[in-house]
């Protein structure tokens, strides 16, 4: 097991994320805010992973207004223009008194299974490795999918 914690200045989420995405055959995010900024850091790695057939879940909230439209129909289209065999898109609104706010990424890759779960948002701000870049704190965890 291999466990970093990323933060975006020593280690930054999207270096860490899009590796183990590129190469997965199973993928889950669930994300308070899906921006296209977020999209297009991990855009290549999801492209690769869905042209070979990996399958997509997203689960993405829709308080505050923030996960933009166009970051949905560029996530439908991603899909669209891929094979994948099984890709569903949640939209998830909580009511007044509570908030849809988890952060979570996992992936399965070739017996692999990894996670990074904390306080990123798939915006840009949140992955990190561009010019915007929030603090943010995650802890990743690679191991084998058959351990327990």
């Amino acid at each position: 097991m291999t466990t970093i914690l990323l933060d975006n200045i020593t280690h930054n989420h999207v270096d860490v994320i899009a590796k183990g995405l590129a190469s997965a055959e199973q993928i889950f995010i669930c994300s308070a805010f899906l921006k296209t900024s977020g999209l297009d850091r991990l855009q290549t790695s999801l492209k690769t992973a869905l042209r070979n057939g990996a399958s997509l879940k997203v689960i993405a909230g829709l308080d505050f207004y923030l996960t933009q439209p166009k970051a949905l129909w560029d996530l439908f289209d991603l899909v669209s223009q891929n094979k994948t065999p099984t890709a569903s898109l949640i939209l998830c609104e909580e009511n007044k008194a509570s908030t849809f706010h988890p952060k979570l990424y996992c992936w399965l890759a070739g017996g692999v299974a990894g996670i990074v779960i904390g306080s990123a948002n798939m915006t840009g701000g949140g992955l990190g490795g561009g010019v915007s870049k929030n603090l943010e704190l995650s802890v990743s965890i690679w191991c084998h999918a058959n351990r327990h």
